[in-house]
């Protein structure tokens, strides 16, 4: 029988404190339950995109076992977990007295509703990095962002960035608030310390995450996550409301181009920054151009032809164009995207929202074989060049240094950079300064556990359900096909598990008998989807019920005499804000910005 060794309970630690224990998986091997917790580390292989389609020599290693995901240790950031630790234990030395008050209100065990211990690690990590003396920080030597060549010609300076690994669920929007309170309250407390700011820019991936974040505006009030979540008590909150938070998606920070000025040709009264550039012309597309109207428009000073571009023939096929445009001088762009601030800091502390979209481009190599498709490159490459530079420029015009970008932390959840950046695909960000990673929040009970099939009796080592892409492209190899698999060849083998899938979804939602909660002592029964129906009694107790908690296993019906088993489980630990507020919705590209 294929079986792959499935961790039976894998929540094994209270999403409160600190893990205890962890498991330890091999290959080959069953689970081992290891006490203490497991070191911060990634792991690394090959880009699985090379994969798709039939395997040639160069991708045949992307098959073998010794191919899968090697472990790497990140040694920055288990330095500063150990150094924080440390810090704890001589009870926050060197904290304001500010920095104490929220604290000791975060860590309070009297509060309705108990911050994850995930969210108390980042958020301590910031502010030992910031107050922690310098003699823990001794070593902790956090490598900078550095700006291209063209952009340190322009004047473009570095500032610290920090970024906070936490897995999707375990809270990143209520660290968010946590530390813009940290900082505004601490600016409004100490006016002339330069560590803080009262000005607090949030930047997002897209508008829909954008208005998920309205609720970090201190004005809100009461309706604040401030409140709602019980980070800053009622006192603050006037000192909170004289600071700001501007929350922006990226498409905000593009340098706009100044079209017209009262209806004249921005070009004609050269009004704006002008900026030089080189694009291609060519003939026909989708206006239809011809050699006479290209050339009528270089008579009239829209641009000036640099050369002739020709086919193998010989043939004309368009011009590199040489042209000037006018764009918003920088000045103008900081008041479009954090308007007129009241806050008194002349810095501003910001947070990349889903930030392993930020990143600098690398120099990108023509030869790379894992390289993505054009059209989806272009629109990664714009998108981190247009969010990267923006931050760029707003330090740049706030004076750079003291005066600019004073503290620019990155939340995500895999700070990691992707196919076509022009960096080491797969390698996380050299600033990760924390991690709490998918394991610990699946063995924490903080988010739902993967499903996947773990035995059938096919006799191969893997379940042919395991990875059901590769099990088609390997059938599909046996029967000779070749080449890239189209639509037609996938359906033919993929039809199967996707009507097995049925079976299981079916079998899934089939409510089960009533039965006792060893936790609360309360009757319940699974309905859809397996919820327990008193996950709200089971989440305000803070207990794991044994039953709902317990893995739920599933016995599909018989299909080509294959039988598979599941084991799921879910938790009511997830983070309040997405359980009030799903991302049902996640485009990157909105219709308005």
């Amino acid at each position: 029988m294929s079986q792959i060794n499935a961790v039976e309970a894998p929540i094994i630690n209270s999403p409160y404190d600190e893990p205890q224990f962890h498991w330890h998986i091999e290959v080959a091997k069953p689970p081992e339950k290891r006490p203490g917790r497991r070191p911060a580390s990634y792991f690394f292989r090959v880009p699985d995109r090379a994969a798709r389609g039939r395997k040639t020599k160069k991708q045949e290693a992307l098959f073998d076992d010794a191919s899968k995901g090697q472990e790497y240790l990140l040694d920055l950031a288990n330095l500063i977990r150990q150094r924080r630790q440390e810090w704890r234990e001589r009870d926050y030395a060197g904290a304001t007295k500010v920095t104490r008050e929220l604290l000791e209100l975060w860590q309070s065990p009297d509060r309705q509703q108990r911050l994850f211990y995930a969210q108390l690690e980042a958020v301590e990590t910031v502010l030992f990095l910031v107050e922690g003396p310098d003699d823990l920080k001794q070593g902790v030597n956090v490598p900078t962002d550095e700006p291209g060549g063209d952009a340190k010609e322009a004047g473009y300076k570095a500032f610290v960035r920090y970024a906070l690994k936490m897995a999707t669920g375990s809270g990143k929007t209520t660290v968010m608030g946590m530390l813009a309170a940290w900082s505004i309250l601490n600016k409004v407390a100490q006016p002339q310390n330069p560590a803080y700011s009262d000005t607090v820019l949030l930047v997002c991936p897209n508008v829909t995450i954008r208005d998920r974040l309205r609720e970090l505006d201190p004005n809100l009030d009461e309706l604040s996550l401030y409140r709602t979540r019980q980070l800053v008590s009622l006192q603050r909150m006037p000192d909170l409301r004289r600071g700001e938070v501007f929350i922006t998606n990226w498409h905000n920070l593009e340098r706009r181009e100044l079209s017209d000025v009262n209806g004249t040709s921005a070009r004609v009264v050269k009004r704006g920054v002008p900026v030089e550039k080189l694009r291609t012309v060519k003939l026909g597309g989708r206006d239809d151009l011809s050699e006479a109207d290209i050339r009528q428009q270089a008579l009239t000073g829209a641009f000036d032809i640099v050369r002739e571009l020709r086919d193998a023939k010989g043939r004309l096929t368009g011009f590199d164009v040489r042209e000037v445009r006018y764009y918003e001088s920088d000045a103008a762009f900081l008041r479009r995207v954090l308007g007129n601030r009241k806050g008194r800091s002349s810095a501003i502390f910001v947070m990349n929202d889903e930030a392993h979209h930020a990143y600098r481009r690398g120099k990108l190599d023509a030869e790379d074989s894992y390289a993505i498709d054009e059209e989806t490159a272009e629109v990664d490459a714009r998108e981190a060049t247009v969010w990267v530079e923006g931050l760029d420029r707003i330090n740049n015009a706030l004076g750079g240094k003291k005066n600019g970008i004073r503290l620019c932390l990155d939340l995500s959840a895999t700070p990691f950079y992707i196919q076509g950046s022009g960096n080491e695909v797969g390698k996380p960000f050299p600033w990760v300064v924390s991690d709490f990673s998918l394991l610990e929040a699946i063995e924490a009970g903080l988010v739902k556990i993967p499903q996947l099939p773990t035995q059938d009796i096919g006799g191969t080592q893997t379940p042919a359900y395991f990875n059901v892409w590769r099990w088609v492209q390997e059938l599909a190899e046996k029967d000779g096909a070749s080449g890239k698999l189209t639509p037609d060849v996938l359906m033919r083998y993929a039809t199967q598990p996707i009507m097995q899938l049925g079976v299981w979804a079916a079998e899934f939602r089939e409510p089960v008998p009533e039965r006792r909660c060893w936790a609360s002592g309360l009757f319940f029964g699974h309905g859809r989807h397996g919820r327990s129906s008193h996950a709200p009694e089971r989440a305000a107790a803070g207990v794991l019920c044994g039953a709902a908690c317990a893995p739920i296993s599933v016995q599909a019906g018989t299909n080509e005499a294959i039988r598979r088993r599941f084991s799921a489980a879910q938790t009511s630990f997830h983070s309040a804000r997405t359980r009030s507020r799903p991302r049902r919705l996640n485009w990157r590209n909105p219709a308005r910005s």
